[in-house]
């Protein structure tokens, strides 16, 4: 794994969670969760910690997990989304 790439769509994501946070007010807390998921993952991702990453992208909700895995995939390649997550995009 490598953190000298830059993660535009996974940034990308958390813009627009916390976009969302603020048009939908009552939703607010369940997006902070989802920034907070993106945010652990982000960081995981800069130590490196494969195992720990694709243990705490397993355990995301549904949504926000796939396209953490959709972002991941656009920014550092399909076959990182497979050895590192477990996941395979097409």
């Amino acid at each position: 794994m490598s953190n000298y790439t830059t993660l535009t769509n996974v940034n990308a994501i958390k813009t627009d969670l916390i976009e969302l946070a603020g048009t939908y007010g009552e939703f607010y807390d369940m997006y902070i969760d989802d920034v907070r998921d993106i945010e652990t993952a982000i960081e995981l991702y800069n130590k490196s910690d494969a195992k720990g990453l694709a243990k705490h992208v397993d355990h995301m909700d549904t949504e926000p997990r796939e396209d953490l895995i959709l972002a991941f995939a656009n920014d550092l390649g399909k076959e990182f989304v497979a050895q590192h997550l477990g996941y395979e995009v097409r």
